[in-house]
């Protein structure tokens, strides 16, 4: 298997090049090396395991990014689900982040839902988080 390296991330999350502390990349990584199970996505060297691992990296990646700089995805905030115009207001989707594997803090980035489409059309769904 493969060993999954922060330059994987950039790939499928260009913006995640700089903001993300290479201290908490090591612990994202980590994370990811012992949640996604190779099984799952058609054995430890094929591409959509490749692929898994970095959309889950960098959903944790955009989350931490955007909570840092204030933008929707830090938090409980979800999608945009309301807008203003002369007052200039937004407002967002309370996702909590234990609705479960299949949404919830998942959903707030897209890399996490692209994830999530992984996992729906892997053979190895019903086990595919250790």
């Amino acid at each position: 298997m493969a060993v999954l390296v922060w330059t994987d991330v950039i790939a499928v999350a260009p913006e995640l090049a700089t903001g993300v502390a290479v201290a908490f990349q090591t612990m994202i990584l980590g994370l990811v090396e012992e949640k996604v199970s190779p099984a799952s996505f058609g054995g430890a060297d094929s591409q959509q395991f490749l692929l898994a691992r970095a959309l889950y990296a960098a959903h944790f990646g955009k989350q931490h990014k955007q909570g840092a700089s204030g933008g929707p995805g830090g938090g409980s905030a979800g999608p945009v689900i309301s807008q203003s115009e002369g007052g200039v207001s937004q407002s967002f989707a309370n996702i909590s982040a234990s609705s479960g594997f299949g949404g919830g803090a998942l959903a707030t980035t897209i890399y996490g839902r692209m994830f999530m489409d992984l996992v729906r059309v892997s053979p190895g769904r019903a086990g595919f988080v250790t």
